[in-house]
């Protein structure tokens, strides 16, 4: 669309005339005396000026070689559609400012950056870039096993929040013990918790690249640590301890619970942390008279909990003439396994039992668009 241009045509519009009464135009009626309706400059005026205008309030530029116009500028005010492929073809492009919605992702809008714009939304290279419309989630992402995360579009302006834990620490085995003797081993700890946002640059560590390997932290066995869970270069979570010691004999009444684990760390800075917390140490196992002869009982240390799951619970074990016991509970999510228990009874040496395997760490990620800090 563009205005007249032909050399008669003035540089500024003519003041128009008074309204008259609305009507419709006709070829006129010879035999009747009807005369034809006069296209009066006022009248064309009036239609250009509208058209120009309605071009102009989509932030188009009038174009006299481009014959599509008004159907851009009715897309761009009267609604965002979706991206079309085929009238991107037919247009010659997406015009500079052209509005679209994703065709895969719900609430997702981009906004062309440049002119006559063939390229697809969300396409490396592509020349668009998300529209913010007050914060909205592109996409969540819930990973429980170690893998690759990829960007699910390609847009640097884009924001990450992150939450996840390491894995829990085992809790310790009790070893036998005698007659009339008793056992009780201490918890693991939880992994270390993290909740912070990050830039593109700071999760991927290159604006150029839109992907990064995670590790995720399996629950440790049997007095063994758990698994750190790594986010590339961004994030290290270290895994819950395992508890490594338990108490057995005559006046030996406490055994320890793994220490809480160190902070995370995150190499390449946050745009803002919410929270960084050690995983809670083990709880301690105990034993009461645990001697020859008499009562005897014992109770294993809980595994330290975490914001996603709890630590295994205590389990006991009491006098008998059998002997017996119960192994450590497993702990929840980024939790630690208790510790075991064990009695002996009366006819000699009873077999000792494993703790508990603390539990997986996981990543949560949101993928952000609208939002700065």
């Amino acid at each position: 669309m563009y205005g007249i241009d032909d050399p008669t045509a003035v540089s500024v519009m003519p003041t128009l005339g008074a309204a008259g009464a609305s009507g419709f135009f006709t070829s006129g009626n010879p035999a009747t005396g009807e005369a034809a309706t006069i296209v009066t400059d006022d009248w064309l005026n009036g239609v250009q000026s509208e058209l120009l205008n309605f071009i102009d309030a989509a932030g188009l530029s009038p174009s006299k070689s481009n014959l599509n116009q008004l159907a851009v500028a009715g897309q761009i005010l009267g609604g965002v559609r979706q991206y079309s492929a085929q009238f991107s073809e037919a247009i010659g492009g997406y015009p500079l400012g052209a509005v679209v919605r994703d065709a895969s992702k719900t609430g997702v809008l981009w906004v062309s950056t440049v002119a006559a714009n063939t390229t697809v939304p969300g396409a490396t290279g592509a020349a668009w870039r998300i529209r913010p419309v007050g914060g909205s989630i592109i996409d969540v992402a819930t990973i429980t096993s170690s893998g690759t995360y990829t960007a699910p579009v390609i847009d640097t302006s884009v924001l990450f929040h992150l939450r996840g834990i390491a894995a829990g620490g085992g809790g310790c085995y009790t070893g036998a013990v005698s007659a009339y003797n008793a056992a009780a081993s201490g918890g693991g700890s939880a992994g270390a918790y993290f909740d912070v946002w990050l830039t593109w640059a700071q999760l991927f560590g290159s604006s150029g690249v839109s992907s990064v390997p995670i590790t995720i932290g399996t629950g440790g066995g049997n007095t063994s640590d758990g698994g750190s869970t790594v986010v590339g270069s961004a994030i290290n979570a270290p895994g819950g301890n395992g508890a490594k010691s338990f108490n057995s004999g005559a006046y030996s009444i406490l055994s320890s619970g793994a220490d809480a684990t160190a902070l995370c760390s995150f190499p390449n800075g946050t745009l803002r942390t919410i929270a960084n917390i050690a995983g809670q140490g083990g709880g301690y196992g105990i034993t009461t008279n645990p001697q020859q002869g008499g009562n005897y009982f014992g109770f294993s240390g809980a595994g330290g909990s975490s914001p996603f799951g709890n630590g295994g619970p205590s389990v006991g074990a009491g006098s008998s003439t059998t002997g017996g016991g119960n192994i450590g509970a497993n702990g929840g999510i980024g939790a630690g396994g208790s510790g075991a228990c064990v009695n002996g009874g009366s006819g000699g040496v009873t077999a000792g039992y494993n703790g508990g395997t603390g539990g997986n760490g996981f990543v949560l990620i949101e993928c952000v668009s609208g939002w700065t800090s």
